[in-house]
């Protein structure tokens, strides 16, 4: 049988994220095109399906402020409705897919210190241990790192997210490099946060796990002396989707909620790409277009259905 693995402890889970999690159990990525392929258009006829079953009322969702019935499930208000595990159950029983907690990760969070075998990341992808990087960027590096398949990746960002949320992991300001205070709800995996804070947080969590990070000792004795999170210069690829974000808020844009282009009219990426045009992140003609990709892939930037 195939299965969605939730976090250990999770009751709801988000309207928006369905579509993909029902995809993913039915076409799990084995690294082949096909199956990707197959993953693509079965997300694509869920999303419609998902719509169709709110609308019919054969699928509930609650309104995430009060867990109570959604007085108005249309839009972004849907997008961020919350479905209970045993609703999302009962839709994809007949599918042959169980909805489970994670215990797998769990189990990797709780083991005895004496199983650890410690791993070592590449080196030649390994960040410093005080350079910002993306939430999304860290639970792939921690995943190559313990050999998690993409299930296990996806609960533990999850929890990263949820932990910067609570206030519990550390965020950074990637334009000055400084902390803030956390969203209400940070949904977002192109977050920043640093390997240092990362670890602080798995430590204070309880758990065994550790970002085990390759660097030189001159790396380590400077930043054993700065401290400072912007002593590592931004990856020019987090730099340049923290410009992308920061603009479309700035034209007062919702990045999960972009409305389409009217037909022969120029919409919100063209306005986005001319406000850029002239900063050096964006240098060459495919720069802007890559980075744009990239924030849809991981799903910071959404195209209203």
């Amino acid at each position: 049988m195939k299965t969605i693995l939730l976090p250990i402890g999770a009751s709801h889970v988000q309207f928006d994220e369905l579509a993909h999690v029902i995809a993913d159990a039915l076409w799990p990525d084995m690294g082949e095109h096909d199956t990707r392929m197959s993953y693509a258009g079965a997300r694509l006829n869920l999303e419609a399906e998902l719509l169709l079953a709110v609308r019919s009322s054969k699928l509930p969702v609650k309104d995430p402020l009060t867990f109570g019935p959604h007085s108005f499930p249309v839009g972004a208000a849907l997008r961020t409705a919350l479905v209970e595990v045993g609703d999302l159950r009962a839709f994809v029983a007949d599918r042959g897919i169980d909805v489970q907690a994670d215990s797998e990760l769990q189990d990797i969070l709780d083991r005895p210190e004496s199983e650890i075998q410690v791993k070592q990341a590449p080196a030649a992808e390994a960040p410093a241990a005080s350079e910002l990087c993306m939430l999304i960027d860290v639970a792939l590096w921690i995943a190559k790192q313990e050999g998690w398949q993409t299930s296990v990746r996806e609960s533990f960002l999850k929890q990263m997210m949820a932990a910067a949320a609570a206030g519990k992991l550390t965020l950074y300001d990637p334009e000055i490099g400084i902390t803030r205070l956390p969203k209400s709800q940070t949904n977002c995996p192109s977050e920043f946060t640093t390997p240092n804070e990362v670890n602080k947080w798995l430590m204070n969590d309880g758990g065994r796990l550790t970002w085990v990070l390759h660097r030189s000792e001159l790396e380590a004795d400077q930043e054993t002396i700065s401290g400072d999170p912007t002593a590592k210069p931004l990856q020019r690829s987090a730099a340049q989707d923290a410009a992308i974000l920061k603009e479309i808020e700035k034209q007062g844009y919702d990045p999960l909620a972009l409305p389409r282009n009217r037909p022969g009219k120029s919409g919100a990426k063209a306005a986005i790409r001319i406000a850029l045009s002239k900063n050096q992140l964006f240098v060459g003609n495919t720069v802007f277009d890559k980075a744009w990709e990239r924030l849809t892939a991981s799903a910071c930037i959404k195209i209203q259905s």
